[in-house]
């Protein structure tokens, strides 16, 4: 008996023995079977840091196009930097780096993403479209009143033309009371409510400092709007000039240092020309200059065959200007109409990223509080914040 029961007390031993060797290999093949979701999303991570570091190089490359170069002849020593065409090119690049903002959307687009475009630069990006879209409602209007300004300085060129002076001379002067009042001309509104939300005071250099991931796109984007917005607000004439540049982003950021000089180059000229008169672009300083020279011309005594030579050169001159002023209007107002389409169809994305990983996040949170209120010590249900 003794014996059976040393054996009966030995198997129980054994089985015992057997039992807790099994759940210690359960739980070693489990420790070795965990590290690899978390390589795995480590790899993801580091897939999407890549792609948002292309993203920010694109950014660079294309603001650096906007920079003057020795080799383009149109950027020579002294020549001016705003100009219709700038403009036009600066347009470009926003639209340029908003579909590639877009794309990023697009290939990123995952709970830990989404969660990371929910923070401050996000929601930064968000109210700094909503004033660029207004500011795109202002400076539509505003280039309307330019077109019309332009217009009754094609009437003073054909006066001049036809030697009519009288007719020049009113012509002039509703072509300079025009430029006195335009700030509260075309769009006022729109540019008046745009502006009173200062660029300045939003936190850019913080946006664009963000940790990584889709934070960080979102603060390139939203430097880059407001960037364009006021170089916009600062160049177009009959649009209420802003008070003050928006934030540089740190100086470690790729395309930081081609946004700073940018920005410097038009604060200072923005700076030496509307101290010497009312035109900012290089097409609107250059029917202003000729247009006063027929006003000097009219004003000074001479001899009547020479002044009418030389009113008829003034003349094609400020035709000339005119045209050109032409020629980079209607197109900018056709690229003023599409960045309006595109931020506004950028920041509808945006909002559906965010509903859709709110709405897949929120069974998680379900889960969790479900778990929460079953274990042994349960604690207060808190609901789940996006």
């Amino acid at each position: 008996m003794a014996t059976d029961s040393q054996a009966g007390s030995s198997g129980g031993f054994l089985g015992l023995s057997l039992l807790l060797s099994f759940r210690r290999n359960q739980v070693a093949s489990m420790d070795t079977i965990d590290p690899p979701p978390n390589n795995i999303s480590n790899s993801h991570e580091h897939h999407d840091s890549e792609l948002v570091d292309r993203f920010q190089s694109h950014v660079a490359r294309r603001l650096r196009t906007l920079l003057p170069s020795d080799s383009d002849s149109d950027s020579a020593a002294g020549a001016p930097l705003l100009s219709l065409r700038f403009l036009s090119k600066l347009l470009d690049v926003l639209v340029s780096c908003d579909r590639e903002f877009c794309h990023l959307l697009l290939l990123l687009l995952n709970p830990s993403s989404a969660s990371l475009l929910s923070s401050k630069p996000a929601a930064e990006f968000l109210d700094r479209s909503v004033r660029a879209l207004d500011l795109c409602n202002a400076a539509s209007a505003a280039l309307l009143s330019l077109r019309h300004w332009r217009r009754q300085a094609d009437v003073a060129a054909s006066a001049a033309a036809l030697r009519r002076r009288r007719a020049l001379r009113r012509a002039l002067g509703k072509l300079f009371a025009a430029a006195a009042d335009s700030p509260g001309s075309g769009g006022r509104s729109a540019s008046a409510r745009f502006l009173s939300k200062n660029w300045s005071g939003g936190g850019g250099g913080a946006a664009a400092a963000a940790p990584g991931g889709m934070a960080a796109a979102a603060g390139t984007m939203s430097c880059l709007l407001a960037f364009a917005a006021w170089a916009l607000a600062a160049a177009v004439p009959f649009l209420d000039r802003p008070a003050a540049p928006p934030p540089l982003p740190p100086r470690q950021t790729q395309w930081a240092a081609a946004m700073a000089a940018l920005q410097e180059r038009i604060a200072e000229e923005c700076s030496q020309r509307r101290r010497a008169g009312f035109g900012v672009l290089a097409e609107v300083r250059a029917v202003e200059t000729r247009a006063r020279c027929l006003t000097e011309l009219l004003d000074k005594e001479g001899a009547p065959a020479a002044e009418e030579d030389e009113l008829s050169a003034k003349a094609a001159e400020l035709a000339e200007a005119c045209r050109a002023l032409e020629e980079g209007t209607e197109p900018l107002e056709r690229q003023v109409r599409a960045v309006f389409h595109r931020v506004a169809t950028t920041r509808a994305e945006v909002i559906r990223c965010l509903d859709r990983s709110s709405r897949c996040s929120a069974p998680t949170a379900t889960a969790s509080a479900a778990a929460a209120s079953s274990s042994s010590s349960p604690s207060p249900s808190s609901s789940y914040s996006f």
